[in-house]
C-alpha cells in the first residue's frame, strides 16, 4: 500500500506516511480476507447483537469496536466519523493506497476517545477504509505507554500509574483490542455512565464507604473507589476542609493567651450579667471568667488581667489570640506592652479553637450543674464560676494527668472542701443576734466558692440573698430544688413562677425559674452579705466528721423545664434515691 500526495499539499498533519508501510502485498491480500471473513461470521451468529445501523445509517458499523493493533503502521486510521472528536477540517489532498492497488482519499485528521485511558490523536479518517487501526508507535508517543505482547494476548501499560489501560487477544495473525477492557464512546449514546455509577444515582450519591456493604447485593464489578468523581456530590455535599490539630502547644505559662466572649444569654442573672470573657493559658489551660454586663467592660477586664499576672505570677504575657471583636481589639495597649495580638480569620472560630473548645467543655460541666441541682436558671452565673474552679483542678491527660492547678502554680489542689454545687446547706447565724430561742442556722443553697476567703458562697433560702460564710454543715444528698426538702413555704410554687427583670439599659427580659422576694422571717438574723466571687485557693482549717446517718426518705420525681443552652428545651425527668445521708459537722 502506498501512499501519494500533491506537492501543493506537503508537509499536511499525518500524510507524510503510509500508515500500512512494511506489509506485502500477501500480507495485506490476507489481513483483508481474514477480516472480511470474521467479521461476517460474527455478524451472522450473533442474533442478540444490537442492530447499530439503525443509529448512523451504516450496515458495518458493528465494526467499531474492531481495533487492529498494528505495529508496522504509523498512523491511526478509522472510517467512521461519528468516533472523532475535535476534527480538523482543513484541506487535505492526500491518498492512501491499499494493497490492491485502488487509492482512498485522507478527508480530515481528528481525535477519538477510545477509553478514559487511550486517546487516539492525530487520526486519519479514511471513509472507504473498512477497517480502524491503532498504530503502536503513534500511541506510546502520545500516551506515554508501553505495549506487552504475548503469544495470544497483549496488554498496553501505562508508563506513569503502572496499571493496564488496555488488553488486546490474538486472532490468527492479527492483534485486536478487546472491546470489553474499555468503555467506547459513540457520538449517538448519551449513556456512557458504568452499573456501578448508575446505582451511585439510584441510590441518592451515598459516600463510598456506605457503599461497600452493597458491592455483594447489587453485583458490583469492584467498590468504587474512594477518588470517584461525581460533580453532584461536591455541590451538594462538600464541606469545609478541617482545621489540623495544633500540638504545638507554649513551653511557658502566659507565652499565649486565649480569649473570648460568650453571650448573650437570654436569661439575665439575678444581679444583671449575660455575658462571661473566658481567659484560657495555653501552657497550662488555666481558665478565668469574668462575668460581664455589657461587652465593652472587657476593656477594662485585660489591663486588669495583665497586672494581676505581672504581681501575683511574677511573668509577662507574650500574646493573646482573640477573634475579631471590636471589644477585644487594644492595639495600644498591646503595642505599648510589646504583646502580640494573633486574629482568628472571618467567620473562622476553629483558629480560636481553644478558647472556643473551653466554652464547649464550661457548658457541659454546666448543664450537668443545673440538671443535678434544679436551681434556678438566674444563677447561672454562680453555676458556671463553680464549673472553672472544679475544671482548674481536675487532672487531664492533655497534661500529663495534672490539673491546670498544678501546672500553673507547682503544687497539687486540695479537693476535701468540695461539696455537690446546690445541695442543701445550714450556715450558722451571726452570735451577737441570737436570743435564747432564735434559730441558730439558716437553710441555704451551696453555690460555690468565693475568691480570696476561706469560706462557701450560700444561697439563703428565707431572704433570697447570697453570702458567705465558713460555719457550714451540708447535708451533700439532698438537693431542695430535687426534693424539696429544706424548701421554705413560698418556694412551693417557685417553678411556676416567671417574673421580669429589668437590665441596667432599660429593656425588659423574661427570666426563667426566678422566685417572688419574701418578707425576711423577723425571728432570723440576716447574715452578712458578700459580693459574688469566683475562686478559692484553700480550705485547710476545714475538718469534715461524720456522725450517725439518717434514714433516706422515698424518691421523687419532678420535671421543670429550663432554657438552652445549660439544657434541651426541657429538663430530664429524673426519678431520684438518695442512699443514707450523714450530717457534716464544721470545726470552728
Amino acid at each position: 500500500m502506498t501512499e501519494t500526495h500533491n506537492d501543493s499539499n506537503e508537509g499536511a498533519p499525518g500524510a507524510n506516511q503510509d500508515p500500512l508501510a512494511g506489509l506485502s502485498l500477501n500480507q495485506c491480500q490476507k489481513i483483508m480476507a481474514m477480516l472480511a471473513q470474521k467479521f461476517h461470521t460474527e455478524s451472522t451468529s450473533s442474533p442478540n447483537q444490537p442492530i447499530v445501523s439503525n443509529f448512523s445509517g451504516k450496515s458495518d458499523i458493528i465494526h467499531k469496536n474492531k481495533w487492529i493493533i498494528d505495529t508496522g503502521a504509523t498512523h491511526h486510521v478509522c472510517p467512521y466519523i461519528d468516533l472523532f472528536t475535535n476534527i480538523c477540517h482543513k484541506t487535505i489532498l492526500s491518498n492512501v493506497t491499499l494493497p490492491d492497488g485502488t487509492k482512498k482519499r485522507i478527508s480530515c485528521t481528528g481525535t477519538i476517545r477510545i477509553s478514559s485511558e487511550i486517546v487516539l490523536v492525530n487520526v486519519l479518517y479514511v471513509p472507504d477504509f473498512k477497517y480502524s487501526i491503532m498504530s503502536v508507535s503513534a500511541l506510546m508517543s502520545s500516551a506515554n505507554c508501553f505495549f506487552i505482547f504475548h503469544d495470544d494476548t497483549c496488554t498496553i501499560q501505562d508508563n506513569s500509574k503502572k496499571k493496564m489501560i488496555g488488553k488486546g487477544e490474538r486472532h490468527g495473525d492479527l492483534f485486536f483490542l478487546k472491546s470489553d477492557s474499555f468503555a467506547t464512546v459513540f457520538a449517538f449514546s448519551d449513556s456512557t455512565i458504568s452499573v456501578d455509577t448508575l446505582w451511585h444515582y439510584r441510590l441518592g450519591h451515598p459516600s463510598c464507604i456506605k457503599e461497600f456493604p452493597l458491592n455483594k447485593e447489587l453485583n458490583f464489578s469492584q467498590p468504587i473507589s474512594p477518588n470517584f468523581h461525581c460533580s453532584t456530590c461536591h455541590y451538594a455535599k462538600q464541606k469545609k476542609l478541617p482545621f489540623l490539630s495544633n500540638h504545638n502547644m507554649a513551653k511557658t505559662c502566659f507565652e499565649l493567651i486565649h480569649i473570648d466572649i460568650w453571650g448573650p444569654y437570654h436569661t439575665i442573672t439575678h444581679d444583671g450579667f449575660k455575658y462571661f470573657l473566658t481567659i484560657v493559658d495555653d501552657c497550662s489551660r488555666y481558665t478565668w471568667i469574668h462575668l460581664l454586663k455589657h461587652k465593652s467592660e472587657a476593656k477594662s477586664v485585660i489591663p486588669a488581667f495583665i497586672k494581676l499576672v505581672q504581681t501575683q505570677y511574677n511573668a509577662t504575657i507574650k500574646g493573646f489570640r482573640s477573634d475579631n471583636a471590636k471589644e477585644l481589639q487594644f492595639v495600644d495597649l498591646f503595642r505599648s506592652l510589646g504583646i502580640v495580638h494573633y486574629h482568628a480569620c472571618v467567620q473562622r472560630p476553629q483558629q480560636n479553637s481553644v478558647v472556643e473548645r473551653k466554652h464547649q467543655h464550661l457548658l457541659n460541666v454546666s448543664r450537668a450543674l443545673l440538671f443535678q441541682s434544679y436551681i434556678p436558671l438566674i444563677y447561672w452565673g454562680e453555676c458556671v464560676s463553680t464549673t472553672t474552679y472544679l475544671i482548674n483542678r481536675i487532672p487531664t491527660p492533655n497534661l500529663g494527668n495534672k490539673s491546670p492547678y498544678e501546672v500553673l502554680n507547682h503544687k497539687a489542689p486540695t479537693y476535701n472542701h468540695l461539696k455537690p454545687f446546690g445541695c442543701l446547706a445550714y450556715a450558722s447565724t451571726l452570735s451577737q443576734n441570737w436570743s435564747k430561742f432564735s434559730p441558730r442556722v439558716v437553710s441555704c443553697i451551696f453555690l460555690g466558692y468565693p475568691m480570696g476567703m476561706k469560706a462557701y458562697k450560700l444561697l439563703n433560702l428565707e431572704t433570697n440573698t447570697i453570702f458567705c460564710s465558713r460555719d457550714v454543715q451540708f447535708q451533700e444528698y439532698i438537693f431542695p430544688f430535687v426534693t424539696n426538702e429544706g424548701l421554705p413555704a413560698h418556694y412551693e410554687n417557685f417553678f411556676h413562677t416567671v417574673p421580669t427583670i429589668v437590665d441596667t439599659a432599660g429593656s425588659s427580659q423574661d427570666m426563667s425559674f426566678s422566685a417572688p422576694e419574701p418578707d425576711p422571717p423577723p425571728s432570723t438574723p440576716a447574715p452578712q452579705v458578700c459580693e459574688p466571687a469566683a475562686d478559692l485557693h484553700q480550705h485547710s482549717n476545714i475538718q469534715p466528721a461524720v456522725t450517725e446517718p439518717t434514714s433516706a426518705p422515698d424518691a421523687e420525681t419532678i420535671s421543670p423545664s429550663v432554657s438552652a443552652p445549660f439544657s434541651s428545651s426541657s429538663r430530664p425527668i429524673r426519678q431520684i434515691k438518695r442512699p443514707l445521708t450523714s450530717k457534716i459537722i464544721i470545726a470552728s
